[in-house]
């Protein structure tokens, strides 16, 4: 795959998942790299659409304080989101983010 840009999408209500994001991201130093926080509302008002030859990088936190709470007001917003109900994080929610955007994708094949 011939990458043209890189993308690290991230919530990170600590910071610590942006760190952890924009530093992969920043290894592709011969690519241009453009941040998506989504922690940001207005950010997640945006409608994103990417390439084949985009590179997309998914950053979502393992847990933090106020998860129910901040999952919730993610649900109240007009704009598609994928959220595991209750206090579950980290990589088994990375990997359904992975195989929901996966779906979409084939859906659009069709």
């Amino acid at each position: 795959m011939k990458i043209s840009k890189v993308y690290c999408a991230y919530f990170s209500p600590g910071d610590t998942t942006k760190k952890v994001v924009t530093g992969i991201g920043e290894s592709f130093n011969d690519y241009p790299v453009e941040n998506i926080n989504l922690t940001d509302y207005d950010m997640r008002q945006n409608h994103f659409r990417f390439t084949e030859n985009q590179l997309l990088i998914i950053g979502v936190p393992v847990g933090f304080v106020n998860v129910v709470q901040s999952k919730e007001l993610i649900m109240q917003t007009d704009v598609p989101y994928i959220v595991a109900r209750g206090r579950k994080g980290g990589s088994n929610i990375a990997a359904c983010i992975v195989n929901a955007l996966l779906y979409k994708i084939n859906d659009k094949r069709d």
